[in-house]
């Protein structure tokens, strides 16, 4: 059984620069030595051909790409930052960005301010409904409601 071209092509594509030392001693390319055993209408299987052999791969030291080294460089330039701002992070704290100092002074305005409304507010509405309790008039309830979101006012 043979193999179509485009299977053939692949792995010639794979297994290029592969070779296989047979048993006997000859260094054969492994794409050379399937396709001598597919033509080959020999009784010894592949597998005997095969038993004893060894994989040689080739000693090809290839160049890395100018995008490989730019990549590295940057990867060990994060590497170390890290490292550096982990070694100092307890020395020295960075500061804050100005926006970020903003929102910041911008949430404590706010919660400052809502806290001056909602605290009277809500001490007036339990005075007022506690007062209940001792008196019927609403003039002095309304009173007591009052007397209460003044105080804490002053608080």
């Amino acid at each position: 059984q043979s193999w179509p071209t485009d299977q053939r092509r692949g792995m010639r594509a794979a297994t290029k620069g592969l070779q296989i030392k047979l048993r006997e001693g000859d260094l054969v390319d492994a794409c050379e030595l399937v396709h001598r055993l597919e033509t080959s209408r020999s009784d010894q299987p592949a597998r005997g051909v095969l038993r004893g052999a060894e994989l040689v791969f080739p000693n090809e030291k290839r160049e890395p790409s100018k995008e490989l080294l730019q990549r590295r460089a940057y990867l060990t330039r994060r590497a170390e930052q890290r490292e550096y701002d982990r070694m100092v992070s307890s020395v020295c704290k960075k500061p804050a960005p100005p926006d970020e100092r903003l929102g910041k002074s911008l949430q404590y305005q706010f919660t400052v301010g809502a806290n001056m409304i909602v605290a009277p507010v809500a001490s007036f509405f339990i005075c007022f409904l506690v007062s209940r309790g001792v008196t019927d008039n609403l003039s002095t309830r309304i009173a007591a409601g009052l007397f209460g979101a003044i105080a804490i006012l002053l608080i």
